[in-house]
């Protein structure tokens, strides 16, 4: 009987080492297309392109953008996201940097920083914003993620700004 302990106890073991293994590939192979995924978005923003970063959002997202009301669904998001391309305040540049990547079933949580150079109206030279965010993928299938929620803001408090 003792022998059916230990070889259980064994090869529990090795389940939980080898799924182990496979959970940190998978976070890899998330981090890698989050980072695809973020690097095109990024370049539709510089390139004012609201159409080409739309394609990262499922049908029911929600946003909710800094200093601004949360926006809910795919058409309000993308009406929301031409409205600031179109505006005089321009973003020339725009990192990320991947903090943490959480998988929970279809749903994988981003958590990291940005950093980002705008410029506006009667602005001599750029300034430079950093914050944080939280985005939620959904993997809808083949690693085809889409953002379900995301919520950042800035490390700055405008009202201590002078």
């Amino acid at each position: 009987m003792r022998k059916y302990s230990l070889l259980s106890v064994f090869l529990l073991f090795t389940m939980l080492l080898t799924s182990g293994i496979s959970l940190a590939q998978s976070v890899e192979e998330y981090k890698e297309v989050i980072e695809k995924n973020n690097s095109l978005m990024k370049e539709a923003m510089l390139n004012g392109n609201a159409h080409a970063g739309i394609q990262f959002y499922a049908k029911d997202a929600i946003s909710m953008p800094n200093q601004s009301p949360m926006v809910e669904g795919i058409d309000a998001i993308l009406k929301n996201n031409e409205m600031m391309l179109s505006s005089e305040w321009k973003v020339k540049d725009f990192i990320t940097n991947i903090q943490r990547i959480i998988p929970s079933g279809k749903m994988i949580t981003e958590i990291g920083t940005f950093k980002m150079i705008i410029t506006g109206p009667g602005m001599e030279a750029p300034f430079e914003e950093v914050g944080k965010y939280v985005t939620i993928w959904e993997d809808q299938g083949n690693m085809d993620l889409k953002i379900k929620v995301e919520i950042w803001n800035s490390d700055s408090n405008p009202a201590e700004q002078k």
